[in-house]
């Protein structure tokens, strides 16, 4: 599978052709990539929601959190809680913090 890293136009555009080529050999194989691309359009979508979102109320908007290990060896913590946040300028950040909790 290839990934890509483009805008939004030329990624479905992509994928589309990549279905169409897979699905000579393999009819299934397209029908296995459309949950991905739905799911890939919806993320995108709700991204772009959250960035309009910040730049209108001029405050930072939550896109996604999901937790990671953690990143500190000096710290009391097994996990952290990560967010990425849209912020007015139009640009992202993420913010890590430490969840305290020792396995």
């Amino acid at each position: 599978m290839m990934i890509y890293v483009l805008d939004q136009e030329t990624f479905f555009r992509r994928i589309t052709v990549r279905l169409h080529l897979s699905s000579r050999d393999n009819p299934e194989n397209r029908i296995s990539y459309l949950p991905v691309l739905a799911e890939k359009k919806k993320d995108v979508a709700k991204r772009e929601a959250k960035m309009k979102e910040s730049k209108q109320t001029g405050e930072k908007a939550a896109i996604r959190r999901w937790q990671e290990n953690c990143n500190n060896s000096r710290m009391d913590c097994d996990l952290d809680n990560m967010t990425e946040f849209a912020l007015p300028d139009g640009t992202t950040k993420n913010e890590r913090r430490h969840t305290g909790l020792k396995g």
